[in-house]
């Protein structure tokens, strides 16, 4: 059954006011973005939150160091935020040093093997133009970054903003590789400015929804959305909330 959350990367907000916004508006859930200061501080959350969270993102720049210690302490913090059923965790193949196939693999055989063990599914997400230079193609590159899950038998995170940035068109990518497409990072692209409200920006994301429809897909979107005009909170959680009404409507 596909469910519609909410990233929690709102960075004026805290998780409670994201926790708690996200009941009221009526999620299927959260999607938690995990950071350094999960560690540090040892983020503890309630057994009614955990159950809320049902995906959960890596920490970004974390397997630069291309380390077990790294990533037993993810995958470890990772089952101690979550306590729903066959949970996302969704990790960005250009952490993972350059080049691919030498260190990095090694570590993905791993989290594909505890994610089997510990019924969590695991999903990669491709970057940015921007990053194009400083990290593995793989890992950026949307057409090397597919032929790289497809040959490696992984599911693949499709992030529209990403993708937006590559002028990849969205709606021949999920029809192409929809099958192996576990997780929709959904937002607007403009103009170089990503992660904006839905139907602000120049991607097709009625036609996308259409398709999503159309095909039967039973994923999860998380709204990944926090670039706003608006500064004030509450118009936020309100243009949040106006956007999961629509979707829900094209997707009924």
């Amino acid at each position: 059954m596909l469910k519609i959350t909410l990233s929690t990367t709102l960075k004026d907000s805290s998780f409670n006011e994201i926790y708690n916004f996200a009941k009221k508006a009526s999620f299927d859930g959260l999607d938690y973005d995990m950071g350094l200061s999960d560690f540090y501080k040892n983020t503890k959350l309630t057994e009614e939150q955990k159950k809320f969270v049902v995906c959960l993102h890596e920490p970004r720049l974390m397997f630069f160091f291309e380390s077990d210690f790294f990533l037993r302490k993810t995958l470890k913090k990772a089952l101690e935020l979550t306590n729903t059923k066959n949970p996302v965790l969704n990790f960005h193949l250009f952490n993972f040093r350059k080049p691919i196939f030498l260190n990095g693999l090694n570590l993905i055989e791993k989290i594909n093997k505890w994610g089997e063990k510990n019924n969590v599914i695991i999903s990669f997400e491709s970057g940015t133009t921007n990053m194009a230079s400083l990290v593995n193609k793989e890992g950026t590159n949307p057409e090397a970054f597919a032929n790289f899950c497809i040959k490696n038998d992984l599911n693949m995170t499709m992030d529209t903003s990403h993708l937006g940035t590559f002028d990849i068109n969205i709606i021949d990518f999920f029809n192409q590789y929809h099958k192996r497409i576990k997780l929709i990072h959904l937002s607007d692209y403009k103009n170089g400015n990503q992660h904006l409200p839905l139907f602000t920006g120049n991607l097709p994301i009625k036609k996308l929804l259409k398709l999503i429809k159309k095909l039967n897909w039973n994923g999860t979107i998380a709204f990944e959305i926090f670039k706003f005009e608006t500064i004030d909170k509450n118009e936020k959680f309100k243009i949040l909330e106006n956007n999961l009404k629509e979707i829900r409507k094209m997707l009924k």
